[in-house]
Parts: structure tokens; sequence; C-alpha cells
């Protein structure tokens, strides 16, 4: 009676008893709610933390409140960069506020503080005007890219159809057996029950896909499992990828996030609204590397996109059009121009599609398709209704920085990792250096 009462319970919240005294299982749910009070204490005291560093530079760890470190170069440092990014600003009409921010002689991309303030003020909108200023800083005060693929007019063209659609379909890039290897690394790894590890409903409690992990609409790997999955690291850091990156973002890129995520069948609840078109607002250039890591189609949740939608002459025009034509004009009428180049969270996806009609595309492939998108373009996963689906994401940026928390379980992940794999030199260690910590490497 008892067993069956805790089991009902527990399965109301998502748990369930696999064997075993159901106390012992009381007692591990009693030690999963005591874990779940630390981790919100802590979560309130890193809100504080992040709202203190916005205003101060300063940031908080667990047991005191330390300063930055001092950032390496300041515009001022070079009068004549100084000059080119004031110059640069004007001609592009960025708005006053934020002219003054980048042309402070204190600015430093490496100050938290002066770059997230930037948010504040540049929209969407701003990204393609405001990321070849900082791509400047980036190639002037820190690295400059030197290009590593053979064909420097494929990387031209890769970035410009980038560029102009918001895609670039590669297509599948792995054999059957490296899409085998890849696929039986993750099944044999357990996932936490959420979009990714942090944003996990039970952040301690981890399930294995076919097991339990398909009672969840979304399951995530932990970063350091993604690091170690055969094939992929290879690709990610490959010379056309890189190059195409660079070219894209106009500066060295930087690895800012590895993830991979299942969508499992059915409507579940997504709490952060991916299965709704959105633009993403990581960094002021984004260069995201997309695998299907299982074969999808309609059926099986896959990447959709309406193209062209973060080219803003585009947006700009088609909104003009739609509200100029009787059949769609009512339907928009409650729709502002802000609302569609904003992060379009306000509007739905039928006024989107409704302005774009047309620009809509619905990305399929089998297992081992890659594709490549800006972020900024509406995007959004259909929610799988026949199979579950697997993807990797690899997302580049120009200056990206490491959010406060737990966004990465357990890391650093060790700079040998790529060392061994793809291999070391100033320009990896550098592209890489958010995700993989190089402080113990030291060079053959």
């Amino acid at each position: 009676m008892l067993k069956s009462l805790v089991h009902r319970s527990l399965r109301k919240m998502g748990l369930s008893i696999l064997r075993g005294d159901p106390r012992a299982e009381i007692d591990d749910l009693r030690h999963e709610l005591a874990h779940c009070r630390q981790e919100i204490a802590l979560r309130q005291q890193q809100v504080l933390a992040y709202q203190h560093s916005l205003t101060t530079g300063r940031c908080f760890t667990d047991d005191a409140c330390l300063p930055e470190p001092a950032p390496k170069h300041r515009l001022g440092d070079d009068r004549e960069l100084l000059a080119l990014v004031a110059a640069t600003a004007k001609q592009n009409r960025l708005p006053e506020a934020v002219t003054r921010i980048l042309t402070d002689p204190e600015f430093s991309v490496e100050d938290r503080s002066k770059y997230m303030k930037l948010f504040q003020f540049v929209s969407p909108e701003l990204y393609d005007r405001t990321a070849p200023i900082l791509a400047t800083i980036i190639n002037r005060q820190y690295i400059r890219y030197r290009p590593r693929h053979p064909d420097q007019e494929l990387i031209r063209r890769q970035a410009a159809t980038l560029h102009s659609e918001g895609v670039l379909h590669l297509g599948p890039v792995f054999d059957d057996r490296q899409v085998r290897e890849i696929q039986d690394y993750f099944l044999k790894r357990p996932i936490y029950n959420g979009h990714t590890p942090m944003s996990a409903r039970h952040r301690h409690l981890r399930r294995y896909v076919n097991y339990t992990a398909d009672d969840f609409p979304i399951g995530s790997y932990s970063v350091q499992e993604i690091a170690l999955a055969p094939h992929l690291l290879e690709f990610i850091f490959s010379p056309m990828i890189l190059d195409t990156a660079a070219a894209s973002l106009g500066c060295a890129p930087r690895l800012s996030w590895l993830q991979s995520w299942w969508n499992f069948a059915g409507p579940g609840d997504y709490p952060h609204r991916q299965h709704f078109y959105h633009r993403d607002t990581n960094d002021f250039g984004m260069f995201w590397v997309y695998i299907y890591l299982t074969d999808v189609d309609a059926g099986a949740g896959p990447h959709s996109l309406i193209r062209r939608s973060g080219d803003y002459a585009v947006v700009h025009e088609r909104f003009e059009r739609a509200k100029s034509d009787p059949a769609r004009a009512a339907r928009l009428a409650a729709t502002t121009l802000d609302e569609i180049t904003g992060t379009g969270h306000s509007v739905s996806d039928e006024v989107k599609e409704l302005v774009f009609d047309g620009l809509t595309e619905m990305i399929g492939g089998r297992a081992g398709t890659v594709f490549i998108t800006r972020g900024v373009d509406f995007h959004k996963v259909v929610t799988p209704l026949v199979r579950k689906r697997q993807i990797y994401a690899a997302r580049f940026t120009i200056n990206e920085l490491n959010y406060y928390g737990w966004d990465r379980d357990g890391d650093p992940v060790p700079g040998e990792v790529v060392a061994e794999r793809v291999g070391e030199d100033e320009q990896l260690r550098y592209i890489t250096a958010n995700r993989f910590d190089w402080s113990h490497w030291v060079s053959p």
C-alpha cells in the first residue's frame, strides 16, 4: 500500500520507483529537495551578483566579492583605433548612447560591465552595425585571424550566402560509421531533463534516453560529455568552419557554447519558448553550427527558419508591403514595426509568417546533416509529434562573455582535449578559451 502510494506520488513529480525500499526513495527525494533549496538560495545570490557587476564591474564568488581581472587593453591605449571606432559609429548611424559607450577611452571588450551595458541600447536591428566595430577592436588589440582553408573563394561564397539568406546548408558531412559512433556514444550517457543542464527541473537527477528521459519534453547533455563525443570537435574546428565563421563575423571567432539536446515526441512543455519563432541575442555577431544526430523530417522536430528575417532592409520592406495589402492589413493592425524588428516574443508565429510570406523553411535531413545560421534570423523548433530528435549545436561569437552560474557543469574542460584531437596554436587557444581551459597546458 505504502509502496503504491509513493509510486503514484513520485510519478506525478516525474520520478519513478525502480527498485528497493520505498522509504529509501523518500529519503532520496528529501535529499534532492534539500539540494534544490540550496540551489535556489545560490541562484538568488547570483542574480544579485549579476546586477552588482553591471553597475560596479565587480563580481561575487560563493564566499567573497572579488574584482574582475584588469583588462589587457582599453580603447584609450590606441588613439588611432579610438578615432576609427568613433568614425565608424558615426558612419553606421549608431544611437548616441551606443556611440558614447563604444568611444569611451576606458571601454574594453574584456570589461563585463561595459560590454553588457551595450545590450541595453543595441537592439537586434543594430547588430550588423555594431558587430564590425567590435570585430575591428578584436583585430587591432587581440588577434588577427589567419585563414586556414586553401579555397578562400569558397569561404567568401559561404559567408555571403549565410549573410544574405540567414542559413548555409552543408548537407550530410559524416558517413554512416561516424554517425553510429556518435549516436552510440551519446546513448550511453545520461541527460538532464531540460533544454540545458542549468534549466533542468531536477538538477541532480539524470536519465537515459529510451529509459526514463523520454518522460520529459527535453533532455540535454553536460558540456564535458559533449566535448568528448567522437568526430564533432574535429568538424567544428576544421579550417572550413573556422574560416567561414571568421569571414562572417569579421574577426577570429570564439566558441561560446556547446550544446546537444533531445526533443522528445509529444507536445510537452517548452519553458524556453524554443518552439516559437524568436531571435537569439547572445552576442552582436553569432555563427551557429547545427548537426542533426538523428534523422529529421516534418514529424521529428525540424529546425524552422524565416530566411532573410535578419536582413533589416528586407524586414522593413516586407512589413510595409504586408501593411499595404488589404488581405493582410487587418490581421497586422495590432503589430508594430518595433515588434517585428525585436526579439519577436510578443508577436505570434502567424503574424511573422504573414509578414515573411514565402520565406519560411523547415530544415530536414538524415543524421549527420549540417547547417549554419546567424541566430538573429527568426527560428524555432517545430514540436516533434512522431519521433524524437537529437541535435548538436556549437555557437561561435565575436566576444560573448562567460555567464555567471552553472552554465557549464563541472567545467572547465581541459585544453588538452582540443590539442590532442585538433591541434594547438595561438589562434586555436584564443578561439576555444571560453569553453576549454588552457591554463595548465604546456606546448610540446
